[in-house]
């Protein structure tokens, strides 16, 4: 993309290295009265690949977390879910500057449940990997049911472009981790 300067014609515009980290983006689409926010009974989430689309959706952050009733509320309208361990969510990241150090940030929180089956500890996993598989970064992170929490991991690309996954990490039982507000600085 370019845009038009007054002297000298055009400039380049740099594009944003990830797309819809807000979740915003065809929020739409996932209207709660006509489906459970699922993938797999909307449209896939723009800019994101699902590894399980039955057990990944979107909804809207405010009475999107019934259950949960978050003390610190993010800016961002609306939040991906990762429903059951093993499930994960990804964007390759395309542009980057190879040896210049990036930072991901996003704000999480898990979902609270009652039955017995559930995880003690709802796990978020984030992993940055470079385009030849080659671990950049990860980051373990226990949620709390009660509140959104930051997070942030640095990478240093080893070429020009890497792969942010979200991963729910928790190991037995119904889980489900939340994540809104990613962005790469």
């Amino acid at each position: 993309m370019a845009k038009w300067t007054p002297i000298g014609g055009f400039e380049a515009v740099p594009q944003p290295l990830l797309t819809n980290g807000g979740f915003a983006d065809n929020a739409a689409d996932f209207a709660v009265e006509r489906a459970t926010g699922y993938i797999s009974q909307c449209r896939p989430i723009v800019g994101w690949t699902a590894s399980n689309p039955g057990h990944v959706g979107l909804q809207p952050l405010l009475g999107g977390l019934r259950n949960m009733g978050p003390t610190q509320v993010p800016a961002d309208t609306h939040f991906a879910f990762l429903q059951y361990g093993g499930t994960t969510l990804r964007q390759t990241l395309d542009g980057l500057k190879p040896g210049q150090r990036y930072r991901l940030t996003w704000q999480a929180a898990a979902r609270a449940y009652a039955d017995a089956t559930s995880p003690r500890e709802q796990v978020l996993t984030v992993s940055v990997t470079a385009a030849d598989g080659k671990s950049l970064a990860n980051h373990r992170l226990v949620l709390g049911v009660d509140a959104f929490v930051a997070g942030e991991l640095a990478f240093v690309p080893t070429s020009g472009s890497a792969t942010v996954t979200f991963a729910n990490g928790s190991e037995v039982g119904e889980s489900t981790v939340c994540v809104t507000g990613v962005a790469v600085e």
